[in-house]
């Protein structure tokens, strides 16, 4: 799988981005949402891994803007908050899955090979 990895922590990128390439997947990570929309201008990608708190564009906005794109890959979110049945409702509203930090990679991995092989 071709993965793009959103998250302004380094540290979160760093690691789920050598987990997954372990794996077998090529990961293009950048730290902010808009320079993922912009490499998305370019690039074309099988899933997109999202944090949901960053600055500038957040994870939900930035969702939200791939939707006037032609080819919108599932997206999966990943938020350090515990959120509310009507927070998760909403989220799961714009996301295909959303997962709480934090995450190990072998369950990022299988969110992800069952989105994809939908």
């Amino acid at each position: 799988m071709r993965i793009l990895l959103v998250d302004d922590d380094r540290f979160v990128r760093a690691t789920l981005a050598s987990g997954l390439t372990g794996m077998g997947h090529e990961v293009l990570d950048v730290e902010s949402a808009e320079l993922a929309l912009e490499m998305l201008d370019g690039a074309r990608v099988d899933v997109i891994v999202s944090d949901i708190e960053m600055p500038g564009i957040g994870g939900l906005a930035f969702v939200r803007a791939l939707r006037s794109r032609p080819h919108r890959p599932p997206c999966v979110a990943l938020t350090a908050s515990h959120l509310t049945t009507a927070q998760d409702e909403a989220m799961r509203g714009l996301f295909d899955s959303v997962l709480t930090k934090p995450v190990s990679v072998t369950a990022l991995h299988g969110v992800l090979a069952g989105l994809v092989g939908r």
